[in-house]
């Protein structure tokens, strides 16, 4: 009987097991079907809970790592709120958390004395002997969840109960693990279309800031966390700029401005190693940094993402829960990176768009300042429009030129932009001081972000203005490598610094405003110059004509016009022949070939006035390079006609003088000669002598009368007549035979160095003669008594077809300058004031030696003094070929 009662119980028990294990498969199955976990599992946990008579159990889902997913606790047949930190408590360190790490059911049978027990704050359970069972949810191997149970007393879960609850856990594992699977499924078509969907919107736009703020928001939306910022780093001021604030509490996004964040290691260390960081203030290793982090930032949980972009990080996504504590899933963080990987892609093209547009503003506005200062050479003008272009592209408060007064070594503000530009302008600093000042002197640009803290921050012009200077950038103006002013800009308006970037822009107007100063200084000079010389040309005393290359008159001053009798516009556009008669040789190409050179060319010639009277005028035409390329012709004319007047005088007294003195002259010596042939044997010395003395001073004075009548023959234009062959040795023993008297009695030395096969000559005997008497005659005036004279005779060569004769002396010489124009008529140079002569001498010898073909020139001789060398030819047919040559100037 007894047996059949307990027979009957079994079956009995085994009956509610089976309708159990029904009832828990029939509320799985609805999970199959669609029916939400968060609904069937708590209804599951209870009817184990009533089944079981256990008055307090939970049910944990887990993912593969043991982290919380979901928990349910439910006390006295009512859910209950799990609290986050003792769920987390139970999971890590309880009996929860053992059955979950070792996926094995694990029986409690006295709460008081198992470790693996952890009742809530003041349960019954802590003091009283409670008994506890856990069971895995398992999924194949693997753990998904924990279900565990309790009730007082010892030892009230047997073997039975053991196994019928893990074979709970297995259909719960397995029904909640096919349930995840089809979430995971779903999730990741969601995740898929996110991922287009974010695609699409961040390729939809090139705009930076549109970017930022849908990527901000798509991240957010995705993680569903409550902030979503986006930060950029700027490596130059090591600051964080918020680009887009994503808040789900205000529904929308807001734009900030710097993040203190530079200064944080754990940010630092996500820049340096661009990987996933994700922080909660519950988190058992969290450091001391990561937690002033997330106080600073007033959140509970945090995710931050490195946005890097073609291996370059440049900013963070910072995902943000001020409100609870979350752990992000290995494939919640996976695909926030993707997003904030491909929004950063976004970023970095926007970016590039961005800097394109800004390079195509800058190069605008580089080639628009070249037309402001190509339109103008008035300064002012040229950096006022140059402040306006500027201020354009950097949007700054204030924007200034100032220029330095090298008088006063100050820095003067010329003009000014933006507010106080009144108070600017006008402005006076010493060079040396502020910012400006060192940018000055030291001709290289400068950027300061806080001039709080800038030692060379001079205060004047906020104190004059009445504005706070925070930020500035200042750039040289130099001219020739040397800086003549600066060009500066403060306080950015859209922001409160100033980028590398923006000096560079900066530095490239200050190198146009460098031309613009350049070009005004350049014009001024040039002004000046020319106010100069116009002065100069209306004021001369002397007619000066301007005319082009060919010769047409485009400026007269005031004197060539009073000359010529013309007005300036009757003047203008006429050729310069008109002004000229044929025969004075001006008109024709020739006559302006030797002008196309810088040197001067002065010649004499007529001009012809409007009443066509005829003056004689010295003219010295030069040719002149103007400033734009232009090349002029600049002819000076200098009225002759009195010196013309004397000079005909003179000749005409010099011609009737001469040939009145040639008769009577000729009478003396003819006289003489008589005299010499009848005089008695016995005549005694001094008669001789007086007579030999009255002779030779009578055959001098006749040379000097024949070179007279020579010149004038000569410059006439008559050719030499008694041309013949003569030797050399004679033509030199005759001449020095003449002034033989005068060697021996100065003790003068002559050194003849002949070749012994020197030819004859081709010449006028007497006249050539007459030339080797002056130059010896000279060479023994400017001699000391004893010193030497030096013949030397060379032979022709093929370069030089004529024979050469050189004369040398050891007197003082003759200067460089004056080696031409000793040989020009009464010429007397001012050291030989004292020797005694009418400078005919060297000009009849130039006359003789070219009417023979020949050269004369005069150097320094070998041992001092002076040198005279001239040619003359050998042959009829030398003779002829040297006159030709002479005529055509290729001598």
């Amino acid at each position: 009987m007894l047996k059949a009662d307990s027979h009957i119980r079994q079956s009995a028990a085994d009956g509610q097991r089976v309708r159990l294990l029904y009832s828990v498969n029939s509320m799985l199955s609805q999970l199959t079907a669609g029916s939400a976990v968060g609904d069937i599992l708590p209804q599951l946990l209870r009817a184990t809970l009533r089944f079981f008579e256990a008055n307090m159990g939970a049910l944990l889902l887990v993912d593969e790592q043991a982290h919380l997913l979901s928990a349910w606790l439910v006390e006295e047949d009512r859910l209950v709120d799990a609290d986050p930190l003792f769920v987390r408590m139970i999971l890590n360190e309880g009996l929860a958390g053992y059955v979950a790490r070792t996926g094995q059911t694990a029986v409690v049978d006295d709460t008081t004395n198992d470790t693996h027990w952890m009742p809530q704050h003041r349960h019954a359970s802590a003091k009283t002997a409670w008994s506890a069972v856990g069971v895995p949810l398992l999924a194949g191997r693997k753990v998904c969840g924990v279900l565990t149970l309790a009730r007082p007393g010892h030892a009230q879960f047997s073997n039975d109960d053991t196994t019928l609850l893990t074979a709970i856990g297995q259909q719960a594992g397995a029904a909640v693990r096919n349930t995840q699977l089809q979430a995971r499924g779903i999730q990741h078509a969601e995740e898929l279309a996110t991922l287009a969907a974010a695609t699409a919107t961040v390729s939809a736009t090139l705009d930076a800031s549109q970017v930022y703020k849908v990527v901000a928001e798509q991240m957010a939306v995705f993680a569903q966390v409550e902030n979503c910022v986006i930060v950029d780093w700027e490596p130059q001021t090591r600051t964080f700029i918020s680009r887009a604030v994503y808040s789900h509490a205000r529904g929308g996004q807001q734009r900030s401005g710097l993040l203190d964040l530079g200064q944080s290691p754990v940010i630092q260390e996500v820049l340096a190693n661009p990987m996933p960081l994700q922080l909660n203030v519950e988190g058992r290793n969290i450091t001391a940094e990561e937690e002033s982090l997330m106080h600073q930032l007033d959140c509970l949980s945090m995710l931050i993402l490195p946005l890097t972009a073609q291996g370059q990080t440049f900013g963070l996504a910072l995902l943000m829960d001020q409100n609870r504590v979350r752990i992000f899933e290995d494939a919640e963080i996976s695909l926030a990176q993707t997003l904030a990987t491909q929004g950063a892609i976004a970023v970095q093209n926007a970016r590039l768009y961005a800097d394109t547009q800004r390079q195509l503003r800058i190069t605008r506005l580089l080639n628009e300042a070249s037309k402001v200062i190509n339109a103008s050479l008035d300064l002012n003008k040229i950096m006022r429009s140059l402040l306006a272009k500027m201020n354009e592209f950097l949007r700054a408060e204030a924007v200034s030129i100032a220029l330095l007064d090298k008088n006063s070594q100050e820095m003067v503000f010329t003009v000014a932009e933006g507010v106080g530009s009144n108070e600017i302008i006008g402005m006076r600093m010493p060079a040396a001081q502020g910012v400006s000042g060192w940018v000055l002197q030291q001709n290289t640009p400068a950027l300061v972000n806080d001039m709080t803290t800038d030692e060379r921050f001079n205060q004047v012009g906020d104190q004059r203005t009445g504005h706070r200077t925070q930020a500035m950038i200042c750039a040289p103006i130099a001219v020739k490598g040397k800086a003549m002013g600066t060009i500066q800009a403060i306080n950015p308006a859209a922001k409160d610094y100033f980028t590398e970037e923006e000096l560079n822009v900066l530095v490239n107007l200050a190198n146009l405003a460098s031309s613009a100063v350049s070009n005004a200084q350049q014009f001024n000079k040039t002004q000046a110059a020319e106010a100069r010389y116009m002065g100069l040309f209306q004021d001369s005393i002397d007619p000066i004509i301007l005319t082009d290359k060919v010769g047409n008159i485009i400026e007269a001053n005031g004197r060539a016009c009073e000359l010529l009798e013309y007005d300036r516009s009757e003047l203008i556009r006429r050729h310069i022949n008109n002004l000229h008669p044929v025969e004075t040789g001006l008109l024709g190409e020739r006559s302006y070939q030797p002008i196309q050179t810088r040197q001067i060319k002065i010649f004499t010639s007529e001009i012809i006035t409007k009443s066509r009277r005829r003056l004689p005028v010295e003219v010295y035409a030069k040719r002149l390079f103007m400033g734009d390329n232009t090349q002029l012709l600049q002819w000076i004319y200098h009225d002759i006609t009195e010196q013309v007047a004397l000079e005909q005088m003179r000749e005409d007294l010099t011609a009737m003088l001469f040939h009145d003195l040639q008769t009577p002259l000729g009478n003396v010596i003819s006289s003489l000669e008589l005299v010499i042939e009848d005089l008695p044997d016995n005549s005694s010395d001094m008669l001789v002598e007086m007579v030999d003395v009255a002779m030779k001073s009578s055959e001098r004075l006749q040379r000097l009368v024949k070179s007279l009548l020579d010149i004038n023959r000569l410059e006439s234009g008559h050719p030499v007549t008694n041309l013949g062959i003569v030797p050399m040795m004679r033509l030199l023993d005759d001449a020095q035979d003449t002034i033989q008297a005068t060697i021996d009695r100065r003790n003068i030395y002559v050194e003849r160095l002949i070749p012994p096969l020197v030819p004859d000559v081709y010449i006028d005997e007497d006249m050539i003669r007459r030339v080797v008497i002056n130059l010896l005659d000279n060479a023994l005036k400017y001699n000391q008594d004893g010193q030497e004279i030096a013949v030397v005779v060379s032979l022709p060569t093929a370069e030089n077809p004529l024979v050469t004769i050189a004369i040398s002396d050891q007197g003082p010489g003759i200067p460089l300058k004056d080696r031409d124009v000793v040989f020009e008529k009464f010429r007397r140079l001012p050291e030989n004031q004292s020797r005694k002569g009418m400078g005919l001498g060297l000009a009849f010898c130039r006359l003789a030696v070219e009417a023979h073909g020949g050269r004369i020139w005069a150097d320094a001789g070998p041992k001092g003094g002076a040198r005279f060398s001239f040619t003359i030819p050998t042959s009829k047919q030398g003779y002829e070929e040297a006159v030709q040559k002479a005529k055509t100037g290729k001598r």
